[in-house]
């Protein structure tokens, strides 16, 4: 549960930030370049993975965990809160959910 509220608000953070840095040209944002929609893709796609992680934590983990590597790599310092949470609820899905559920299962 813990680890689909920080993805939510990992998603979240990003989507409204890379709009806001994409309207206004804050930042390190030069406007609408790759830059940008390699940050929004990644929110989107990271909020994808914050719902999956109910049915599928290991798998989860790993793509929210990357989404937040990529955010980063794209956008650069104005994506470090959205990257830090996705990466935060990436290592706890794929570590501690990961284990739980399989744990339910036998």
């Amino acid at each position: 549960m813990i680890t689909f509220l920080i993805g939510l608000i990992g998603g979240l953070i990003g989507i409204i930030q890379t709009l806001i840095n994409m309207v206004y040209k804050q930042n390190y944002y030069l406007g609408y370049t790759w830059h940008s929609y390699g940050a929004l893709a990644a929110s989107v796609v990271g909020l994808y993975f914050a719902f999956l992680t109910r049915k599928r934590p290991r798998i989860a983990g790993i793509g929210m965990y990357v989404c937040g590597i990529v955010g980063l790599i794209s956008a650069s310092y104005s994506y470090f809160p959205a990257g830090i949470a996705f990466i935060l609820a990436g290592s706890i899905a794929y570590f501690i959910e990961s284990r739980r559920t399989e744990d339910a299962d036998d």
